[in-house]
């Protein structure tokens, strides 16, 4: 049985619809937005897609995904970041989360060079973060979100370094938590499945910068539900 419903099939359309889908254009493979046109926060969409293709076992939205997780790769910077309409540092934690989440969905369809390509950004934007980003400076979400990625990196990639600082993060980010009614059971530790509770805790009860707008113009409130969904799916 599918592990989907209307309302993300829904979603997961308006992606795909959006998507560039001609291979002569530069920007194959990317989420076009009315209000911001190609941009990389729009990439996360990889993730609700690969998760979606998955599901469904639809050929379609699995090469979207593909496309789209190469398009993101190429758009990397030298040095493992990505730049887009905010800072480095949110812009990269994200689509490094993005595509560690769904890396797993779509390996086995995945070309050696697409594949050696989505693991060696992967890598990269994870180091990035090693060198880059300093826990007091992470909100919460941001935070939890990179715990999550450097959780899976390591489960994936075998680099122990990124799950050491991603448990750190999670228990720096724990005690802020219990400040907003989170208990000291809960937040003990840094698994990754805690790393889980934490993130569904911190989208139910902390103010981000992310709100779902109600701009017709942006595709981005449809990709971060569209992640979210797909997020609450496979981690229930």
């Amino acid at each position: 049985m599918m592990n989907i419903d209307k309302k993300f099939t829904e979603l997961i359309e308006k992606i795909f619809n959006a998507q560039m889908k001609y291979p002569q254009d530069v920007h194959f493979g990317s989420i076009w937005c009315l209000k911001h046109g190609y941009h990389i926060r729009a990439a996360e969409a990889v993730y609700p897609l690969a998760y979606f293709a998955h599901q469904s076992k639809r050929h379609d939205y699995l090469r979207s995904s593909i496309n789209l997780a190469n398009w993101l790769s190429a758009r990397q910077e030298p040095y493992g970041a990505w730049i887009d309409l905010e800072t480095e540092k949110n812009t990269t934690i994200f689509q490094l989360l993005a595509l560690v989440l769904a890396f797993p969905l779509i390996r086995d369809s995945l070309g050696v060079l697409d594949k050696n390509g989505l693991e060696e950004s992967i890598i990269k934007a994870s180091s990035w973060c090693l060198r880059k980003l300093k826990l007091k400076h992470l909100s919460s979400e941001s935070g939890i979100s990179l715990a999550i990625a450097l959780h899976l990196v390591s489960d994936n990639f075998g680099i122990d370094v990124n799950k050491k600082y991603a448990m750190k993060i999670v228990k720096r980010i724990s005690k802020r938590l219990r400040s907003m009614g989170y208990s000291h059971n809960q937040v003990l530790g840094g698994s990754f499945g805690r790393s889980i509770e934490m993130f569904r805790f911190i989208k139910t009860n902390d103010k981000i910068d992310r709100e779902y707008s109600e701009d017709k113009n942006c595709i981005m409130p449809v990709v971060y539900q569209a992640f979210d969904e797909a997020f609450s799916f496979q981690f229930k």
